[in-house]
């Protein structure tokens, strides 16, 4: 098992602000590092901070176990400052706290390409390779949202620090996320979230620092 640099979750970036990404993750869960599968493959790794545009857009209707789920719109994605991997957007509309509701993408050695969520290993938070989540709220998370389905095309290897890609089709439940292994389990007549098509891109990273 490994733990991937790419987790240091106490990292912060500006959105609106300052996002701790500690708290994209449940009470007293800040501190943990993910276990992942060995892979014999880790990726390029790389980091920087960029500042880009992710916009959405799409049609349809859908339902999860709660009724008709709400359609949201990415905003501006950032990468995380200094963490590979893990990217970050506020979104709209508001469904929870305003201003503070939160797409999060996490990357752990995907493939570029295709990546099928709610899938195979991106089927469950513990396991995901390319996961797609959402926060609503960040002082005090209201509700986690993992996609269990949908189709997410990466362009590059966001461990470059560059997260440039799109979006179609996908769909976000709500959640519970184990603090101990970080199995995610959909909420019984929970809330869930669209996004038909967007485009995603946190711009390219600066060079590193001599």
């Amino acid at each position: 098992m490994r733990v991937p640099a790419s987790l240091a979750l106490s990292a912060t970036v500006a959105l609106t602000g300052c996002l701790d990404f500690g708290l994209f993750l449940p009470e007293e869960q800040d501190d943990e590092r993910r276990t992942r599968p060995d892979n014999d493959d880790d990726g390029n790794e790389g980091e920087g901070e960029g500042e880009g545009e992710g916009e959405g857009e799409g049609e349809g209707e859908g339902e999860g176990e709660g009724g008709p789920c709400t359609e949201i719109v990415a905003g501006p994605i950032d990468a995380s400052s200094g963490t590979e991997g893990l990217y970050a957007a506020t979104y709209s509309p508001d469904t929870g706290n305003p201003g503070t509701d939160t797409l999060v993408f996490e990357f752990f050695a995907p493939p570029t390409g295709t990546n099928v969520l709610g899938s195979g290993d991106n089927a469950n938070y513990a396991t995901c390779t390319a996961c797609v989540r959402a926060v609503e709220g960040t002082d005090t998370p209201e509700r986690f949202y993992f996609a269990d389905s949908g189709i997410l095309v990466l362009d590059e290897d966001p461990a470059s620090g560059r997260l440039l890609g799109s979006l179609q089709g996908v769909r976000l439940v709500e959640v519970t996320i184990n603090e101990t292994d970080f199995t995610s389990t959909p909420v019984p007549g929970g809330a869930c979230l669209e996004i038909g098509t967007a485009t995603l891109d946190s711009g390219a990273a600066p060079p590193p620092a001599p």
